[in-house]
């Protein structure tokens, strides 16, 4: 079965992790041994790994990296995807995981903090219709609203591992100590799992037959695996069930 071609410049899945700006966010002070901080509000955090995997309209991979060019530099990120999206709302989807309440609006509140533009979310309403009409696939949504819903419990019920030896809680602690490159991976690994599961999701409503996603979670699967920084996420992959379908 080929999908319809819904959308035909594809789609643009993303993540992103941020941590306190500490220009807008106090500390809490010294906490008791083994107690985290409270998760700073979104009005009061930055951006400090955006990453992005392209897939066509027929589903097929294009490209994935992360943004930001070699400095990693938070208003490049926020620039280098308005260029992916200024002009694509009626062409081209957004793919996320809870980011119609965490991503999207944090990428719009450091764009105001920038002064940058963000004209690909003003410009129609097609990413901020909720539901299925909409060009923004929040995967969450799409799933029922199931509460305790994560990323890592939804893929983990066809042979991926979720999350790995980083979580969402320690990104704060690993920026303080420098170990960007830990937090950009943990970054990457979660969008490989979200464009997997939007092909899941897509054999789950009939877009996709059996055969149709099998070639391509295969296609994807083989454009993705000999990324060292997704070497752990496929170490811990059950592949038989992540590529099989009934």
């Amino acid at each position: 079965m080929a999908p319809t071609h819904e959308y035909p410049g594809g789609y643009l899945v993303f993540d992103i992790e941020s941590v306190p700006d500490p220009r807008l966010h106090a500390p809490v002070g010294e906490l008791p041994p083994g107690e985290r901080a409270p998760m700073a509000p979104i009005p009061e955090q930055r951006i400090v790994a955006l990453a992005a995997l392209r897939l066509d309209a027929d589903y097929r991979p294009l490209w994935h990296r992360l943004l930001g060019g070699s400095a990693r530099d938070e208003a490049t990120m926020l620039r280098e995807l308005a260029a992916e999206l200024d002009g694509a709302h009626e062409t081209t989807a957004i793919v996320t995981f809870a980011g119609r309440h965490f991503d999207v609006p944090l990428v719009l509140l450091r764009s105001m903090a920038h002064g940058l533009s963000a004209r690909w979310y003003y410009a129609s309403r097609a990413y901020r219709e909720r539901g299925g009409g909409g060009a923004h696939v929040d995967l969450q949504d799409s799933l029922g609203y199931v509460r305790n819903l994560s990323l890592r419990r939804a893929v983990r019920l066809f042979g991926l591992p979720g999350k790995l030896d980083v979580q969402g809680d320690d990104v704060e602690a690993l920026y303080a100590a420098g170990e960007l490159e830990r937090i950009e991976a943990y970054c990457l690994c979660d969008v490989a799992q979200t464009a997997f599961l939007l092909l899941r999701l897509r054999l789950v409503q009939g877009v996709l037959d059996g055969a149709a996603y099998q070639a391509r979670a295969r296609a994807l699967y083989d454009a993705l695996r000999d990324d060292a920084r997704l070497a752990a996420l496929f170490a811990a992959t059950d592949t038989k069930a992540l590529l099989g379908a009934a």
